[in-house]
C-alpha cells in the first residue's frame, strides 16, 4: 500500500494537480498525526485568512490606478504621502486557496486583473488631494496574476518541505492511517508552519504593468 507521505510528496511536485487539492491531503495528515499548527495553516489556506495577519508570501505588490474614460488606466500617485503611497503598494491576499487559483488562470487572456478598495478605505482615498482622485474617477487595485501564482508555489513548496521533513522522521504513513510509534514520533517533533517557509519572504517580483 503505498504511503500517504510520499503520495503527498508526489502531489506537491506535480503542477498538474492543484494546490488545493494537495492541501486536502496534507490537511489529512496534519489531522491524523495531530499537528495543530499545519492544521490550522492549512484551514486558512483553503477558507482564507479571516480577522488574522496573513503570511508574508501573501503580501503581493499592486498599483494603486483609476480609469480615465480617455485615456484608460492611469497611475494614482501620492506625491505628499510617501508612506502612504507605499502602504498602498501592498496587498494582503486573503483569499481562499481555490480563488486564487481561479484568478491566476486569466479567462481573458490578460496578465492583471483590478480589486476594489473596502468601502472606508477608498472613503478615505477620495478625501485624499490626488489630481485624479479630484477628478472624481475612482481608484482601485491592479495588480499581476504572477504575483498570485507565487502564493500557489509558495505553498506548494511549504507542503513539500514538510512531507520531505516528515519522511526524514520516519513518518511514512500506510493507505491512510500512521502507526502507533509514527504518530508518537510526530508528537515529540516541533512543526511549525513558519520552518517551512525557507526564504520564500513576500512574492513582491517585478512590477505590476498596465493593461
Amino acid at each position: 500500500m503505498t504511503s500517504l507521505i510520499l503520495q503527498l510528496q508526489q502531489e506537491a511536485m506535480d503542477t498538474k494537480t492543484g494546490v488545493s487539492d494537495v492541501l486536502r491531503k496534507a490537511l489529512v495528515v496534519a489531522t491524523k498525526l495531530n499537528l495543530a499548527d499545519f492544521q490550522s495553516w492549512i484551514e486558512q489556506e483553503l477558507n482564507g485568512y479571516r480577522n488574522v495577519d496573513v503570511p508574508d508570501y501573501r503580501k503581493i505588490p499592486c498599483r494603486v490606478v483609476t480609469r480615465n474614460p480617455y485615456h484608460g488606466w492611469i497611475p494614482v500617485m501620492f506625491p505628499d504621502a510617501p508612506e502612504l503611497a507605499t502602504m498602498l503598494s501592498q496587498v494582503p491576499m486573503s483569499r481562499a486557496i481555490g480563488e486564487l487559483e481561479a484568478l491566476s488562470i486569466p479567462s481573458d487572456g490578460r496578465g492583471v486583473f483590478t480589486i476594489d478598495f473596502p468601502p472606508d478605505a477608498l472613503d478615505g482615498l477620495m478625501k485624499m488631494q490626488s489630481d485624479c482622485i479630484s477628478l472624481g474617477l475612482i481608484p482601485t487595485r491592479m495588480i499581476g496574476r504572477a504575483s498570485i501564482h507565487g502564493i500557489l508555489e509558495a505553498v506548494r513548496n511549504v507542503v513539500l518541505r514538510w512531507s520531505l521533513q516528515l519522511e526524514k522522521d520516519g513518518i511514512l504513513g500506510e493507505g491512510l492511517t500512521f502507526s502507533a510509534s509514527e504518530k508518537k514520533a510526530a508528537a515529540s517533533a516541533t512543526y511549525h508552519v513558519q520552518n517551512f517557509y525557507g526564504s520564500i519572504g513576500n512574492v513582491a517580483g517585478g512590477d505590476v504593468h498596465n493593461e
